[in-house]
């Protein structure tokens, strides 16, 4: 269950670390919308079931078996010692009454997590909930848990976060496939920009943000390599007309006015 913790303590390159934390959220995904226990024998069907249906490289599917591989057999004897170190940072930090260790020390099951108003000195945000009170409260999807986590890692706003993490939700619904957003993909992103200046008529501020979100996504938590994107139908950019005084009112303003 702490693989997350292990993978951030292995001695690999970040761009390998990065790649094995795609496949094993991918993998575990799989495996929740399917109801599998994760086994290898699991890990080789879901293997099987990508090289059939996404047709991929060579190059591919050797590093996907490298993550897997990397899951099964090293994340089980790191577990331990990134617990360790993990402790040892979050030793006297105390947030909501609970140390990062055990989010939900002396919290019953449907507790809140009260909300800290002051901020760090070095301008580091508080949340409401820390990912582990999250989890704890609604299991997470494990592509919106790893959303999560690299957005708190860049330190962007909650709202930001919340925004995000909607607007994720809403493109899940619009592709309705049974991968969900492993099969999310960026022609489905352009499908959907487009679906909302056609059939929805969002604002163009409304459909950027729904861009910013879906690129967000593919590029940072997908890794993907993303092309050109002006092919999609543009949401009209709504006019505002100023509101301005009849003639009758700004006669009645001057005659008023004394000087």
């Amino acid at each position: 269950p702490n693989w997350s913790d292990a993978l951030k303590a292995a001695d690999l390159p970040d761009k390998v670390r990065d790649r094995h934390r795609v496949i094993i959220n991918w993998f575990l995904g799989h495996l929740k919308r399917e109801h599998m226990a994760a086994s290898k024998d699991s890990a080789r069907m879901f293997l099987k079931h990508l090289i059939e249906t996404r047709r991929p490289q060579d190059w591919q599917v050797e590093q996907w078996r490298q993550g897997l591989n990397w899951f099964f057999r090293k994340a089980p004897s790191r577990r331990h010692k990134a617990a360790k170190k993990i402790e040892s940072c979050a030793e006297g930090k105390v947030l909501a009454g609970a140390t990062d260790d055990s989010p939900r020390s002396g919290m019953q099951e449907d507790d809140e997590a009260p909300m800290v108003e002051e901020g760090y000195e070095d301008g580091r945000q508080h949340y409401a909930y820390t990912v582990a009170q999250m989890q704890a409260k609604v299991p997470m999807d494990p592509w919106f848990e790893e959303t999560v986590r690299l957005m708190r890692v860049r330190q962007m706003a909650y709202r930001t976060e919340e925004a995000y993490l909607g607007w994720i939700r809403r493109m899940e619904r619009f592709l309705g496939s049974k991968d969900g957003l492993e099969a999310f993909a960026e022609e489905d992103l352009k499908r959907f920009l487009s679906y909302l200046a056609v059939e929805e008529g969002v604002a163009a501020g409304t459909q950027r943000q729904a861009l910013n979100a879906g690129v967000f996504f593919l590029r940072e938590v997908r890794k993907m390599e993303l092309g050109d994107f002006s092919d999609y139908v543009k949401a009209n950019p709504r006019k505002y007309y100023p509101v301005v005084y009849s003639r009758g009112e700004i006669k009645r303003l001057l005659d008023n006015v004394k000087g």
